[in-house]
């Protein structure tokens, strides 16, 4: 199934029998957007966690925290941003320790708590 906005093209899914839809490849935009998008987790139920071990091939960690911490603000996506923090910080902590910038996002996302 393609989704347009626009006239283009920015996601594609493909129905699993055994999974349910899952995504194939979209813009990068999209690609971000669906990690706090879908109430719904037979959408793709293990979308985050490979979003989140792939993010570095098409986008930065700068930029996905940046996002995170944009949309932790908005209390209609609150708890799926939580969400999404909290996997990046157990499965891939790596990630923090080598980063300064992602350390201060941790903090700041702390504080606005």
């Amino acid at each position: 199934m393609k989704i347009t906005k626009d006239n283009m093209t920015v996601l594609i899914t493909e129905l699993k029998p055994d999974l349910g839809s899952i995504i194939i490849r979209g813009t990068v935009e999209e690609l971000m957007n669906q990690l706090v998008g879908s109430e719904n987790p037979s959408i793709d139920p293990t979308y985050v966690e490979d979003y989140l071990l792939t993010h570095r091939i098409f986008s930065s960690s700068h930029t996905l925290a940046t996002s995170l911490l944009n949309w932790f603000t908005d209390p209609i996506v609150r708890d799926r941003v939580a969400r999404v923090v909290l996997l990046w910080v157990n499965n891939h902590f790596v990630d923090f320790e080598m980063s300064e910038v992602l350390m201060g996002f941790l903090m700041r996302y702390y504080e606005t708590k």
